[in-house]
């Protein structure tokens, strides 16, 4: 029998050892709905902080549905700190940061270092999962690259496939769970022993089978088309500043047309996806950074939104910006009801105020503090301390909490526009526009 059907009959028996490398946001809830899946599963993060803290139960981020299924899974889950008692791994999934550097190109060291790593102390067949977003033929390249530090045949003793995540933080569980998956390999055996193996763990219906460029350009154009969609409203924000009206109004009434869906502006976009999706599909060859002209423009645009609203803090408050110093910051995760903070808008307003010279007091019970982010741990005592409150994420309950002070001496900073109602309860208000 060949090794392609021991290897296939293994994974329909699910007899495949697999490791999923990183552990993070992705990595970890992965590596739990496999072993869900019936599957043995161990688990690697060279992060030797996380991986005592998950050996202690300890989890690395706030996500509805993940105490109860770590609760079931975290204490069969092997966990490892380097690579040398992985050797009998089937099935490798990495789960890998894909940043990009100061020229807005993609960085793949830590997929690619990782992948050396298993190169060296692999000598059977064994399939490769990069749930990563890459650069636009990154998969296939890596496979090549594979093919000349083992001494495996490719598509014979190795495959290749490329099957990103599509879930939103803050829902992680429930949409690795329901949402549609891709699986790209970059050979047809590779395509369909991916899909057996995830067909296996969230239903087979909801793996479709595509190449491996494929897989890589639609998570690419998912992102960098949302991010699009955002800096339209946040560019309208702008105008509607410079023209003296009320955005959201112009939005509201905008929508009644059946055919125009536009999306709400705010402080920023942020998350560890959207700001660099984008320049990954840009940036992918010399010849889509040429061409590449609307994402860019975005990226531009969104990135700016920070900045605007510091400056309505400055034009609305004219000489009182000199004279208050002590301002509060509420929220600063990148979006409302998660706890990450990876490109969040208000940490880059933070900075701008900081550089000001502003006394702030930070506020957000979702997130961890930390010696580069003092977080206060109530909100009496922030809103009493300070002059002026940015209303910076609207978490669900943070409105309501902030509405029971008393609130009639203090300018409040609304870029979320969830305040606007109540905005006579404030000395003064200042929203994203007019």
């Amino acid at each position: 029998m060949s090794s392609f059907r021991k290897f296939r009959d293994a994974i329909i028996q699910k007899k495949s050892k697999v490791c999923v490398v990183g552990l993070g946001y992705i990595g970890f809830p992965t590596a739990l709905f496999y072993l869900r899946g019936g599957y043995h599963v161990e688990g690697i993060d060279l992060n030797k902080s996380l991986v005592e803290n998950l050996r202690t139960g300890k989890l690395p981020m706030v996500e509805e549905g993940l105490t109860e299924l770590a609760r079931g899974y975290l204490p069969k889950l092997k966990i490892h700190s380097g690579y040398d008692e992985l050797g009998e791994t089937d099935i490798f999934v990495l789960c890998l940061p894909s940043p990009i550097d100061d020229n807005k190109r993609p960085i793949t060291d830590y997929l690619e270092s990782s992948l050396s790593s298993i190169a060296a102390i692999i000598r059977h067949p064994v399939l490769v999962i990069i749930e990563s977003t890459v650069p636009v033929g990154f998969t296939e390249r890596q496979a090549h690259r594979f093919s000349k530090i083992v001494s495996l045949t490719h598509d014979e003793e190795f495959w290749f496939v490329h099957s990103p995540e599509r879930v939103l933080p803050g829902s992680v569980v429930c949409e690795m769970e329901e949402n549609d998956r891709l699986v790209g390999g970059v050979t047809e055996r590779a395509t369909e022993l991916g899909h057996l193996f995830l067909g296996s763990v969230f239903g087979e219906n909801k793996i479709h089978r595509t190449r491996s460029k494929i897989s890589e350009t639609s998570k690419l154009a998912e992102n960098a088309y949302r991010d699009t969609c955002i800096a339209f409203a946040n560019e309208l924000a702008l105008l509607s500043t410079e023209i003296g009206i009320d955005v959201r109004e112009v939005i509201h009434f905008a929508n009644l047309h059946p055919r125009v869906d536009i999306l709400e502006p705010g402080l920023g976009v942020g998350g560890y996806c959207f700001p660099k999706d984008g320049w990954i599909l840009v940036n992918s060859t010399e010849g889509t950074k040429k061409l590449a002209r609307l994402i860019p423009t975005a990226r531009s645009v969104n990135d700016t939104m920070p900045s605007h609203v510091l400056h309505r803090i400055k034009t609305e408050m004219d000489s009182e910006y000199l004279a208050i110093t002590r301002f509060a910051i509420l929220g600063v995760s990148y979006k409302p009801n998660v706890s990450d903070t990876r490109m969040s808008p208000s940490l880059e307003l933070i900075s701008l105020l900081r550089r000001d010279g502003k006394e702030l007091r930070l506020y957000d019970p979702l997130v961890r503090s930390n010696s580069d982010l003092k977080l206060s741990k109530e909100l009496g005592d922030v809103v009493d301390s300070c002059d002026v409150i940015v209303f910076a994420v609207n978490h669900s309950w943070m409105k309501d909490a902030l509405l029971k002070h008393d609130l009639s001496d203090k300018i409040v900073v609304d870029p979320t526009g969830s305040l606007q109602e109540e905005r006579d309860r404030f000395r003064k208000y200042i929203g994203l526009t007019a």
